[in-house]
């Protein structure tokens, strides 16, 4: 069977097939959703505001844990080097740097 994914398709649609694939109930799955999706909601704050200095890595490990906060360095990191490399004047604008 394979799994292909309609991205119009609406929520509703997504929890009946998520009710008839796991024999789960709309409740279960809705309690499911919500724990999940709050979760998601702490780790995103203490790794924001571990990269904006507010709390310790060590605090931050503590909260959500190692590999969360290495991937958030990773990312930040990439994304700094992206950015600095877009800041750089190109070769053909006249500039030397």
């Amino acid at each position: 069977m394979e799994l292909v994914i309609d991205r119009t398709e609406s929520t509703d649609s997504f929890l009946k097939d998520l009710v008839r694939q796991t024999k789960q109930s709309k409740a279960e799955l809705i309690t499911q959703a919500f724990q999940l999706g709050i979760r998601q909601l702490w780790e995103k704050h203490i790794l924001d505001d571990y990269l904006l200095g507010k709390v310790s890595r060590n605090e931050a490990i503590n909260s959500v844990g190692g590999e969360l906060v290495e991937l958030a360095e990773h990312q930040q990191k990439a994304m700094m080097e992206d950015l600095e490399w877009g800041l750089k004047p190109s070769k053909s604008d006249g500039s030397t740097g």
